[in-house]
């Protein structure tokens, strides 16, 4: 079976459960569970188990563990358009992303999503190529590694 990339909008739930992810990983202090779906914090998933099968690993939502909605949650954009008409910083908040990006205690974080967004190997292939969720990601957390007050803004017309 091949994966395929499905531009389709994400769901309410798929959107809550990816927050409640990024919370989890980022040890952030908003909300880290979904009524009804999963907890995370209840599963043991941190910034420091991000990497462990049973805790942040498990599957939470439809056979997929939270990395896997969080990348399925990241709206795409047209190609061209700039990354952040995506909904990522809705769903990664600027300060859990700047925290990610320059604390060392958020280094197993920062590796996954560095592999999540690496366009050069086999993680979730059907979310690579230009505007897709990878490369969002990617820019995303680059601007963060180099702006520490913040993200720039879009200028609204």
């Amino acid at each position: 079976m091949t994966e395929t990339y499905c531009s389709r909008a994400a769901d309410p739930t798929e959107i809550a459960i990816a927050k409640a992810y990024v919370q989890a990983v980022s040890d952030g202090s908003g909300t880290q569970s979904v009524s009804g779906a999963v907890d995370f914090a209840r599963n043991g998933c941190t910034s420091q188990t991000v990497w462990e099968e049973d805790k942040c690993q498990a599957p939470v939502f439809n056979g997929k563990d939270g990395k896997h909605v969080l990348m399925d949650a990241i709206a795409p954009v047209a190609h061209g358009a700039d990354w952040r008409r995506s909904n990522i910083t809705t769903l990664i908040p600027e300060a859990d992303m700047r925290r990610i990006m320059t604390d060392p205690r958020y280094q197993n974080t920062k590796a996954l999503f560095g592999y999540m967004s690496d366009p050069t190997n086999n993680w979730f292939l059907s979310h690579a190529g230009e505007g897709k969720p990878k490369d969002i990601l990617r820019r995303y957390m680059d601007a963060s590694r180099y702006s520490p007050q913040t993200v720039p803004r879009l200028p609204f017309h």
